[in-house]
Parts: structure tokens; sequence; C-alpha cells
């Protein structure tokens, strides 16, 4: 049987099984005739989920989707979910979704809940009343988006999710897209379309550059797939993004003699003191603040040469989507004669630290000029796959 059968497989047990508090992830893998550590690793492969993370995906989901439309007590819906504790369930729930179980019962009994139902973000309000023909969309369409591709959309859905983004939908016949809307400081709306048709997509960024030029498009297609349609509209993006996700192989790295690397912590705080004015100052301010390290899901690395802090660099944790993962990881040299030699070597070793913490890590910065001005080296070099481009700065 080939792997997309036995995840096929595996996926339609899990959703017939996850009601079951002693489902577990040998058991999914005996079923589907694989061993744990090899199923396993395809599974996160083909899904972008990790097996648990899948699990309690669709628990969560089948628990908000009865919070709304039965009467049934908590208690009742988190066994039925398949959590085994009133208290597991709400914690779990609350870290989706933001709030417990009986206020997302309250607040949204008798609504289906939607991003859009943030409807106080009046420049938001205004760009969707402007333009009629885009379709507010519930928050389950994200669960439509991630069901079809979590490896892409996953990604987006932590930037969205996190920033309170709105949904709405385009059709114009066979072109159909999908756009989350920002406020951002400017008083200006971030237009941001995903789209995997070469047609929704040039119409809809012809039609917004003019007025926001940061407007983006999100999609599966690579620029040599989005090229011809590009090119017919007399378009070209100067920037362009590729999102990479890490398969789960923990990379190799040996940092050089001298070198080390270990996440920062309210006793580095000292050290950073003397290196605040080679960083930029909001980004200062966030690693001299005791309370920032409170944060587990807040990830900052220095690099020490000969008990120096030579070099810094940070990523975040999220898990809206239901699997832990990570954002890109930006790196500030701090030593007053840079060496940017290590980038590669320090970016490896994060990698595999955000493995061993149970992530999945995505990249969508170690390309381009800044790839060039940073050791020279992608993501993809590191093991990463390409899973989607996003595609801003049109000209």
């Amino acid at each position: 049987m080939e792997n997309t059968e036995i995840i096929n497989k595996a996926v339609e047990y899990v959703k017939r099984r996850y009601g079951s508090p002693d489902i577990s992830i040998g058991e999914i893998a005996e079923n589907a005739g694989f061993s744990l550590d090899y199923f396993s690793r395809i599974f996160l492969a083909h899904t972008g989920f990790t097996v648990s993370g899948y699990i309690n995906y669709q628990r969560l989901k089948t628990a908000a989707i009865r919070l709304r439309r039965s009467n049934d007590s908590i208690l009742e819906i988190a066994l039925n979910a398949g959590f085994d504790s009133h208290e597991g369930f709400i914690k779990a729930f609350k870290k989706r979704y933001g709030l417990t179980p009986s206020d997302y019962r309250s607040e949204n009994k008798s609504k289906a809940l939607t991003l859009a139902d943030v409807s106080d973000h009046s420049v938001v309000s205004r760009f969707l009343h402007e333009n009629p023909d885009l379709k507010p969309l519930p928050d389950s369409a994200w669960d439509d988006l991630l069901e079809r591709d979590f490896k892409l959309y996953a990604y987006i859905f932590e930037i969205a999710a996190a920033q309170g983004a709105k949904l709405a939908e385009f059709s114009d016949g066979d072109d159909k897209a999908i756009l989350y809307l920002l406020d951002d400081l400017s008083g200006n709306p971030s237009v941001n379309i995903i789209s995997d048709s070469p047609g929704a997509a040039v119409k809809l960024i012809k039609r917004f550059i003019e007025s926001y030029p940061n407007t983006s498009l999100t999609t599966a297609l690579s620029p040599d797939e989005m090229k011809n349609a590009f090119e017919s509209a007399g378009l070209a993006a100067k920037n362009i993004r590729t999102i990479s996700r890490c398969c789960g192989e923990r990379p190799k790295y040996k940092l050089p003699d001298g070198i080390t690397l270990k996440r920062l912590c309210k006793a580095d705080i000292p050290e950073i003191e003397k290196i605040r004015d080679r960083l930029p100052e909001g980004y200062a301010r966030h690693l001299t603040d005791e309370a920032d390290y409170s944060d587990p899901n807040v990830l900052e690395y220095g690099v020490f040469k000969d008990g120096a802090l030579i070099m810094t660099a940070g990523c975040g944790l999220s898990d809206y989507s239901g699997t832990l993962i990570n954002d890109s990881v930006l790196f500030y040299l701090t030593a007053k004669k840079p060496d940017n030699s290590l980038f590669r070597q320090v970016f490896a070793a994060i990698v595999a630290d955000i493995i061993d913490l149970g992530a999945v890590p995505y990249d969508d910065i170690q390309q381009g000029k800044y790839a060039e001005e940073n050791g020279g080296f992608t993501a993809q070099d590191e093991g990463f796959e390409a899973v989607g481009y996003v595609y801003r700065g049109w000209r």
C-alpha cells in the first residue's frame, strides 16, 4: 500500500476513534500496519500534523460545534469529544479558542463563530462595506483550508489568528479566493489573498494594489507556475517569500570550537545590556524585559564566544491550528567585528532544539536577499520543503 493510502486510512481511523480517551498513536500505527516511529514520520510528512496534534484538532473542533449547537453540559461534551477530564478540556479549549468553553458558548450560542465577529474593527468593516462582493466567512473556513493543505495553511492561520483576522470570500465564476483582512497601525486594512487560482489572484491584485500596495498573495503555486499569469497582467512581485516546513528530521550541526548556543533567560539580561545599542530598539526592550521570559512560547537564543554575546536569534511557538509550530528565525549580529559565517550552523542548532520541544519548524526568511546577507544559505539547504509562496511588493 502506498504511503498516501496509509495516511488516508489513518486519518479516517482517527475521525472514527478520536472520541475514545484511550486512543493512542501506537494503536493508529498498528491499524495502518506500520511501526510507530516510521508511521509518525510519514504522517507528519504527508499531513503536516503530528498524530497527537491531529487527534486534538478533531476533538476541539467537534467540541466547539457541539457547544454552539447543543445544550449538553460542558462535562458531557468534553467526555464525548475524548477528553478524560473537565480540567484538561478547559485548558486545551482555551488555548485553542482563547475562551473557556462556557464563555465561548455564551458569546456564540446564537451565531456561527467567525473571525469577522470582531466587527468593531472599523477599518476592516469599512473595507468590506466598500467591497460588497467579498462575502464574510465563518471561522470554520479555516478548518476547510487546514483539511485541504495543512502544511501551508497552518502557518498562515497562526499569523492570521494571532492578529484577529477577518475572513472573506471572492468568487467570480471559476476564479475563487479567500482573503484575510487585518487592521494595521496606519488606519488602512492589510489585504492578504489566499488562492491557487491564477485568474482570481491577478484580478484581486490588480484591483487592490493601487489603494493597498502591501497587498499580498499566498499560494501553493511557484513563481514558474505564476509567471504567465503575472506577465499577461503586467504584474511582477518584488518580494517573494517561500514558506518552508521541516519534515521532522533533526538537522545535524557542529558549532565551531569556542562557540556555544543557549536559550536566553533573565540571568542573561546584564550581558544583553552590554550590546543593547547594537540591537533594534524594540527588540532590545523585549530582550531586557524580565516579564517576557515567563512566556514559554517566546524563544530567544544567544550565541556566545568566550562568554561574550556575539549573536541573538529568536522565534515564537504557537498552536492555534492544533499542532505546535514555530515561526521564522531572525538573527541579529551583536559582536563588534561581526562574523556571518555562523548563521547556517546556528540555524540548524535552533531547528534541532525546536524539534526537541515537539514543534514543527517553519521558515519564510532564510532565502533571497536575507539569505545572501546572513550566511548565504536557505531553509531548503537545511532539509526544509517548500510548501507555499507569499508574493508582495508589486510593480
